[in-house]
């Protein structure tokens, strides 16, 4: 047991695995022997805590990204979402995922704050949920419905090569179509459930970025949302979206200052309204 915990932790060793592409056979391997008897695995980020479920090695790899630090990495972006949020806050969390963000923000902004977490997949939402319940964060809304620029209902995509991180409502080659799920702007859904306007956007959307803020643009365009960030995946986009044009937009909806930096493909946007 020790020799294995010995190996997937090795310099050497993983850099051969990944020569060899062998990489997800020793993080399942030791996440097989060493997780906790509950999957409940705990994380500090600068000086909140918190407590997620893990049932597989693509979770805990999730969940690990905010403690490797970069440029405009996933601890860079948290850093940034949770520098701009004050207790008794309201955020959206576009694309939950499982809930590490929203889990962090709705820390941040305490039960006088609110989080609005959206994520369509089934099995995210139900671990988003337990996260929600293990944390006892009666401040987030979850929510399983997808965002766009229209009320219709539309296939998500599941990659055969990724995780449940990668599900998108755009089909790209190697991609599945899953299941259905409802799609509504987010300006009517706020507006029909009679929720406050967000001071904190935070968009991961594999793809589907462009309609997300279409169907947003009334609520941003608002002086009481201080930044959006947005993980932008351009190898994703259908013809005739670009980044250009989803910064464009931003920059018209009143955000004043956008910071981006490439990150494995894809552009993180940090946009921040000055005035």
């Amino acid at each position: 047991m020790d020799k294995i915990k010995s190996l997937s932790r090795n310099k050497s060793a993983v850099q051969l695995a990944r020569f060899f592409h062998l990489g997800s056979f020793f993080k399942s391997l030791h996440f097989r022997f060493f997780h906790p008897k509950d999957y409940v695995f705990s994380l500090g980020f600068e000086d909140i805590s918190a407590r997620f479920y893990a049932k597989n090695y693509q979770d805990m790899n999730a969940l690990e990204t905010i403690l490797i630090e970069g440029e405009m990495d996933e601890r860079a972006i948290l850093r940034s979402l949770l520098e701009s949020l004050q207790p008794g806050d309201v955020a959206l969390d576009v694309g939950a995922y499982q809930g590490l963000h929203s889990v962090f923000m709705a820390k941040k902004v305490g039960h006088q704050g609110k989080v609005i977490a959206f994520e369509p997949d089934p099995r995210n939402f139900k671990t988003l949920e337990a996260n929600i319940r293990l944390n006892e964060l009666s401040q987030i809304l979850s929510v399983p419905l997808a965002l766009g620029d229209r009320l219709e209902d539309k296939p998500l995509f599941h990659s055969r090569r990724m995780t449940g991180a990668s599900n998108s409502l755009i089909q790209t080659e190697g991609s599945d179509p899953s299941q259905s799920v409802r799609v509504i702007p987010g300006d009517d859904f706020l507006s029909r459930e009679g929720l406050p306007s967000p001071n904190v956007v935070k968009i991961d959307v594999e793809g589907y970025e462009y309609p997300v803020l279409k169907g947003l643009s009334r609520t941003l365009r608002q002086e009481t949302v201080r930044r959006v960030c947005c993980e932008i995946h351009s190898p994703l986009f259908p013809p005739g979206t670009t980044p250009a044009l989803i910064l464009d937009l931003l920059k018209s909806l009143g955000f004043d200052k956008i910071e981006t930096a490439t990150r494995g493909g894809q552009l993180q946007a940090v946009c921040s309204r000055l005035n």
